[in-house]
């Protein structure tokens, strides 16, 4: 496949803080239950700017291909923001999120003919289009700087376009797939 046909994106992790706790009380199955029933509920009016949701257990993926407008990338962390934001406030959670700037694999001709977003009758596999080295990134990034116990870990490709007065901590981590370090900026509470 050529590289034109893998198309640029940001990938957004929002995850749940507390879920495992809530489990041993009986409260884990409905927090994530609720989780799911409000990001369906605000997504396709909220977050236009984003063209996929992914759900489950307590975490929510969030895809926004990217087109090169002028202060793009801010309004796309500006939707995940404020979606993380309500999420916390109406679940009585925190919650933390991860960005990674990246390239979304290309489409698989036959399953887009088959599935296009929609389940087909009999269809039991679904491709996830934000998969990509971002979305496997994410994953990365937890493992290795979520001791810092952060609200938002940014790949700085993103996070250099954002306006936000909030001062940044910042790290780095080997990512894929080129195995090269790239800094990630790590921010506690709000960015506005």
């Amino acid at each position: 496949m050529s590289r034109e046909e893998w198309r640029p994106g940001v990938v957004t992790v929002i995850d749940l803080i507390g879920v495992t706790r809530q489990a041993e009380s009986g409260q884990g199955s409905t927090l994530m239950r609720q989780m799911h029933a409000f990001v369906r509920a605000r997504f396709d009016n909220a977050l236009p700017r984003h063209s996929h949701a992914y759900l489950w257990n307590d975490s929510v993926l969030l895809l926004a291909f990217l087109n090169d407008d002028l202060g793009e990338k801010e309004a796309i962390v500006r939707e995940a923001h404020d979606l993380k934001a309500q999420l916390d406030a109406d679940l009585g959670l925190p919650s933390y999120g991860i960005v990674v700037q990246g390239e979304m694999f290309p489409e698989d001709p036959i399953a887009s003919a088959v599935f296009n977003g929609q389940i087909a009758a009999g269809q039991r596999t679904t491709i996830i289009k934000a998969s990509s080295y971002a979305m496997a990134n994410c994953f990365i990034i937890e493992e290795h700087l979520g001791g810092h116990k952060q609200s938002w870990y940014i790949d700085s490709r993103v996070a250099k376009d954002l306006a936000t007065a909030k001062r940044a901590k910042k790290a780095k981590v080997t990512l894929l797939p080129l195995n090269k370090e790239r800094e990630i900026w790590m921010y506690s509470g709000p960015l506005w």
